[in-house]
């Protein structure tokens, strides 16, 4: 039985948004060489962070359209992989959809954008970054017979996570989704840069 408590859910979807700002500023940083660690650490750390925003992605939707039961399920097992299981079952028009906000004759109004997003692009980016974080040892991170210069780091991989994080940046900034009930939510993330907080609200 679907079951939605508004409250719930823009206090539960507001700690999720807040989370994936923090990890794509986190990944910002990396990718501006903002760190005195050693390249493969930053590698590792950046893609983990990254898989961990899809992740993120992956739970708001659950939530959305699975309803506020499922919250306590997905805080007691957190395992990607029977998260993204279920992710792949939703109905693909359940992932959240990428908007700008337009004032129109004195009133805001949602505007669909490209999007950066979807699904099975979800998916396939959460594996993506598994791979990249595990085809590398932690000795070769760690090795000083192949040290890795920040030089060859930023050439070889800033702009894949640059790429990544732009394209859930753009996607997750301002979206909405369609509940089953037919009730539209926002997410908007524009303000978190000054004041530190995302809004949840109905539409």
């Amino acid at each position: 039985m679907f079951e939605f408590d508004e409250e719930l859910f823009k206090d539960y979807y507001a700690g999720l948004l807040d989370s994936l700002f923090i990890r794509l500023k986190f990944v910002g940083r990396v990718i501006n060489e903002d760190f005195a660690i050693p390249a493969g650490i930053m590698r590792e750390t950046a893609f983990l962070q990254l898989r961990m925003c899809y992740e993120t992605i992956a739970i708001g939707a659950i939530v959305a359209h699975n309803g506020t039961g499922q919250i306590d399920r997905l805080r007691r097992e957190y395992k990607p992989a029977s998260i993204f299981d279920e992710l792949s079952k939703l109905n693909p028009a359940a992932f959240p959809e990428a908007v700008t906000v337009q004032n129109s004759a004195g009133s805001k109004k949602l505007v669909p954008i490209k999007p950066q997003l979807s699904r099975d692009i979800l998916v396939s980016a959460h594996c993506k970054c598994g791979a990249e974080l595990h085809h590398r040892s932690l000795k070769w991170t760690e090795s000083t017979e192949r040290p890795i210069s920040p030089a060859d780091f930023f050439a070889s991989y800033a702009d894949k996570l640059r790429i990544q994080k732009n394209a859930i940046r753009t996607h997750m900034w301002v979206h909405m989704y369609r509940l089953p009930s037919g009730q539209i939510w926002i997410g908007d993330m524009r303000n978190a840069e000054t004041t530190g907080s995302v809004v949840v609200r109905a539409s």
